[in-house]
């Protein structure tokens, strides 16, 4: 019999598999969060930079809107991914980067929570029982690390 962790969690049956996809289910919509957010707010911008006609978008605001389609656009991706079990492990722990990334990169105390932050922390909570015991039985590709590693 195998040692391996993920396998004895997979022996538990269908009550673990339906947690694992509820989990998935939430994870893939707290990652939706922050691109909608994001978009949202682009959106609010632009137009007070069009009402505003003496007025032209610095180089810096520009980047920050290139920035945030980037990450948003993976973090979408991501949630896909997750909402459908592909490599459920891998994007939870790169879900789980991206939160602990954003949360230090973007709080002024990291130490506290606020309404932006609030998201990615949920991310990083949703995604720590995926990546310790996998998508479950309801994953379209179910290989666990043995063929990561």
């Amino acid at each position: 019999m195998h040692n391996n962790p993920s396998h004895l969690w997979a022996q538990t049956g269908l009550p673990t598999d339906l947690f694992c996809l509820a989990t998935r289910m939430f994870l893939a919509g707290a990652l939706l969060v922050h691109p909608a957010s994001t978009a949202l707010q682009m959106s609010q911008a632009w137009r007070a930079y069009v009402a505003a006609e003496d007025s032209a978008p610095s180089f810096m605001f520009l980047l920050d809107d290139i920035r945030n389609l980037v990450v948003g656009a993976l973090l979408v991706l991501i949630a896909v991914w997750i909402a459908f079990g592909l490599r459920t492990r891998v994007m939870a722990l790169l879900a789980a980067a991206i939160a602990i990334t954003f949360h230090f990169a973007t709080a002024y105390n990291p130490l506290t929570v606020t309404s932006e932050t609030l998201p990615m922390l949920l991310t990083l909570i949703a995604a720590l029982p995926l990546i310790a015991i996998g998508g479950g039985r309801f994953s379209l590709w179910r290989g666990g690390w043995r063929e990561i590693l």
